[in-house]
């Protein structure tokens, strides 16, 4: 305990200059205890002013007779309001208490009493001016987390309206959908290219819009889309109206976002094809026939009467109008007119799935393969599809018929022999597969249908 006996004292006949040079120790005693006790560091003179003041008022109430503590607990609050909140300020400034300088005539008994009453006022104001202070804090950050809330909200709604203002402007089709794949919104486009009303669309599945063979592949996207497993899911669609009439779409699946947050809802796009599709189907077939007469080109006329009096043998019937199929190679003079055919042709698709579905339906122009060819002896190994190929002919001219079981893979086998079947050997051994990297075959295709590629092209020139 400190010595209270040799405590500093004031009274009447005390001299006014020493008294306020022991007020002065007691305050610059406190000022430097007071030191980075705050969090906020303010200057050592603003301190020193502080606990000059503090330091007065304090001995005002340890020497006011009658003796009241209470009004000590403002040098707590004052404390807290000054930003001395570090426990070290409040335990520092009890410590120093001893120092004040003791009231003349004052028992040392009485003068103990006192002082541990001012301890007590002086916590009791430090602890509920820290308290106020907290919740005063805690109701800021309520209102701040308040405020930042209706902003966010406030923004969101404005998104949400641009957003909507996009998809009633758009002239694809577009729709809103849970993760569910039930339509939420669609816009007018939409409903204008089925032919329904915007209302009646509401709430139906995604996929009922669809041709039931399109169905599964739809299904698989929206749930790899609602897992997070895939960001956007594009393919080519058959979408049906309200009055059974059928049209070529492609669909686009993802998952509707705003500037941080991933929401839960999917945006639909339906863009109707259907002109695209039938363009496409002019263009091939235009390849395969005669301009003026509809009739198939020359070069495919002289390469079917060619192949029909090669294999020709006596005794044989007149050829049914059918056995010349609507694509015999070759469509093009040289291999060289066929590659730039292939290029001129898929440049005009604009993105790949189109160009994948063009594909498939250059697979379906392959001739007929007989069942009976369809033999290991036939298959083409390196392959994950399953590919035969039969070639015939000799150094003059070497035929190959092939087919596969994959449609995409149908559409590659044409494109090869399009470029190489019914060429001499020497043509087909000096013609690179430019076509491949200039349609971008080698990017979008995946490793195991480019080794398949790989192999059809190796056995062709093995074969020359």
């Amino acid at each position: 305990m400190p010595d209270r006996s040799a405590q500093p004292t004031l009274g009447a006949g005390d001299d006014s200059g020493t008294a306020e040079t022991e007020i002065r120790a007691f305050s610059g005693h406190w000022a430097a205890e007071l030191v980075n006790t705050s969090p906020v560091s303010p200057p050592r003179a603003d301190v020193e002013r502080l606990s000059d003041e503090l330091g007065r008022h304090l001995v005002s109430v340890l020497s006011a007779e009658p003796f009241d503590p209470r009004p000590a607990e403002e040098i707590g609050t004052r404390l807290v309001a000054d930003n001395f909140i570090d426990p070290r300020a409040l335990s520092r400034t009890i410590a120093l208490l001893h120092e004040l300088p003791a009231p003349a005539g004052l028992a040392p008994g009485a003068l103990a009493g006192r002082l541990a009453a001012l301890t007590d006022s002086i916590v009791t104001g430090y602890v509920g001016a820290t308290r106020d202070r907290l919740f005063d804090e805690q109701e800021m950050i309520k209102l701040a987390v308040y405020h930042a809330s209706e902003v966010a909200e406030q923004r969101q709604r404005n998104s949400e309206t641009k957003f909507r203002a996009v998809v009633e402007s758009s002239p694809s089709g577009m729709a809103i959908t849970g993760l569910n794949g039930r339509i939420q919104i669609a816009n007018g486009a939409l409903a204008d290219l089925l032919g329904r009303a915007r209302g009646s669309l509401t709430g139906l599945p995604l996929v009922s819009l669809l041709d039931q063979e399109d169905v599964p592949a739809a299904l698989l996207g929206l749930a790899k889309i609602a897992d997070g497993d895939l960001p956007v899911f594009a393919g080519t669609v058959n979408v049906i109206g309200a009055d059974g009439d059928v049209r070529w779409a492609r669909l686009r699946l993802s998952r509707l976002r705003d500037a941080t947050v991933v929401l839960d809802s999917i945006v639909a796009t339906i863009e109707d094809i259907s002109d695209l599709v039938l363009l496409r189907e002019n263009q091939l077939t235009w390849a395969l026939r005669d301009q003026l007469t509809g009739l198939p080109n020359r070069t495919q006329l002289i390469a079917d009467l060619d192949r029909a009096i090669t294999h020709a043998t006596p005794g044989d019937p007149p050829l049914p109008e059918n056995d010349v199929t609507d694509t015999t190679f070759p469509l093009e003079a040289t291999p060289a007119l066929a590659q730039a055919a292939i290029k001129e042709e898929f440049a005009f698709f604009g993105d790949w799935s189109e160009r994948y579905q063009y594909l498939i339906d250059l697979g379906r122009k392959l001739p007929p393969f007989p069942d009976a060819w369809k033999t290991e002896e036939h298959r083409l190994h390196g392959c994950q599809s399953m590919v035969w190929i039969v070639a015939s002919g000799d150094a003059t001219r070497l035929d190959f018929a092939a087919t596969s079981d994959s449609a995409i893979v149908s559409g590659l086998v044409f494109l090869a022999l399009r470029v190489y079947s019914a060429r001499p050997a020497a043509e087909i051994l000096a013609t690179e597969p430019d076509y491949v990297a200039a349609i971008g075959l080698a990017k979008h295709l995946s490793p195991t249908r480019s080794n398949g590629l790989a192999a059809l092209l190796a056995f062709i020139r093995e074969r020359a």
